[in-house]
């Protein structure tokens, strides 16, 4: 038994390779090769399958609705129906699915519909009522990978030297941290500290300017320097975290200190002894690439490596111009692929895939790590309460678990503080690991 296998396509397009790469080799862990001479592949006599309009010879044959044989972006409607195997899109005769498993996936992953026109939210990103998953009611599930599952049963069926069992990818949980501001008081310099202050006794809030004093003095610890309690879990849960910072000037929507404290650059330094650290794009960078340059360089010269990877601040992604700016830079690996006010699945799948650029026609190096939950929903879109917040949290990885991939999830330094907004929140991450622990 081997894994290797031959797919014949009659037009072996780009698109072609990178939806059936998504699918056999990325989730299915197949070693692909690709023909689209039919002799050669008739005389073929290991693994192989073909995306033809028309079978060839006995080989298990996937027909084609021909969004993979196209070039462009086109706006066109994509009917979304129920099969015996679930949701499906590009309806097909005579082929192992009901549909066109290979278009529908290119069309979800490469997320083809936010290239299309379409209304932005307040801070211009694609929202997600207006996907197709939220309209059809599959966003909470990853039906990518469901499908993978599907088309592994009917490779096992169909050819039986293929070896496809035990399942190759096994469940994972993979905690990232969002540190949009390592501190709460300490080290914002005199003009902000001020301003604090003054807010304070405006407000007529003594006792938050008690505690902005008391810490700024020293008396007690910052209220987010929480740094050393999120290692802490770590060590506890066995998880590797992977932390974004801020290092981006200060703005309206970006709010960190500077990144010339050597205090700030300590913290970060400290977390990269222990876990994995990339950027935090700043809000201002997504619509300024010198920006976005300038402080891949500062977390670069505080890390004394190079910067490899990112998520953008408030999500803020532009496809295809955000990805190509990170791959510009040499980011390998972005963790932006999620929506803030929904949790779910924003290209339907819960596995690590490559980008492809639709403008260009090619699959990139840039590894997109997609993640289908974030405490923050639960604050300020979906309001809960923390053990319900938890409860959907191990409802999603659940959903992952089924299906073998990858539970990405996002947390906020801050909201382990116990400050504002998130009093009462200080235990949350703490009952969240300990939970999805006991999968």
């Amino acid at each position: 038994m081997n894994n290797e296998i031959l797919v014949y396509a009659q037009q072996l397009t780009p698109r072609v390779k990178y939806a059936v790469e998504v699918l056999l080799r990325d989730l299915l862990s197949l070693q692909v090769s690709f023909t689209s001479d039919k002799e050669s592949f008739i005389e073929f006599h290991g693994s192989k399958i073909s995306y033809s309009y028309q079978p060839v010879c006995e080989a298990l044959n996937f027909v084609p609705h021909g969004l993979l044989f196209e070039r462009g972006i086109e706006q066109f409607d994509v009917h979304v129906f129920e099969t015996d195997l679930g949701k499906g899109m590009f309806k097909v005769n005579e082929s192992p699915f009901e549909f066109d498993v290979f278009s529908a996936t290119f069309y979800l992953v490469t997320r083809y519909e936010e290239y299309l026109p379409h209304v932005k939210d307040k801070h211009g990103r694609f929202s997600a009522k207006h996907s197709i998953a939220y309209k059809n009611d599959f966003l909470i599930q990853p039906i990518v990978n469901q499908w993978a599952q599907v088309l592994q049963k009917i490779l096992e069926q169909n050819i039986p030297s293929l070896n496809l069992s035990p399942s190759p990818k096994k469940f994972s949980v993979n905690p990232t941290i969002d540190v949009d501001s390592a501190f709460a008081f300490k080290h914002k310099g005199l003009v902000r500290t001020i301003a604090g202050c003054a807010k304070d006794v405006f407000s007529g809030e003594f006792n938050a300017l008690k505690h902005r004093v008391s810490a700024i003095l020293g008396k007690v610890s910052d209220p987010f320097d929480v740094f050393d309690q999120l290692i802490k879990y770590q060590n506890q849960y066995g998880w590797r975290f992977t932390y974004f910072f801020l290092v981006g000037d200060y703005d309206k929507n970006d709010k960190n200190i500077s990144i010339t404290s050597r205090k700030f650059q300590s913290v970060i330094k400290h977390v990269n002894d222990y876990s994995s650290v990339g950027l935090h794009p700043s809000f201002a960078s997504n619509e300024n690439k010198a920006k976005l340059v300038n402080e891949v360089n500062r977390l670069s010269g505080v890390l004394h490596y190079p910067v490899k990877s990112s998520r953008q601040h408030f999500l803020k992604l532009h496809l295809p111009a955000t990805y190509r700016n990170l791959l510009e830079l040499g980011i390998t690996d972005d963790y932006s692929m999620g929506y803030p006010e929904e949790s779910g699945f924003r290209a339907s799948i819960c596995s690590p895939f490559y980008f492809y650029d639709l403008e260009l026609e090619v699959e990139t190096n840039l590894l997109v790590h997609p993640f289908c939950f974030m405490e923050a929903t639960y604050k300020y879109y979906h309001p809960k309460n923390p053990q319900e917040m938890t409860n959907k949290a191990v409802q999603f990885a659940k959903t992952v678990q089924q299906v073998n991939g990858e539970f990405c999830f996002v947390w906020h330094s801050d909201s382990i503080s116990g400050e504002e907004p998130w009093k009462g929140w200080e235990g949350a991450l703490e009952k969240t690991l300990f939970a999805l622990n006991r999968l």
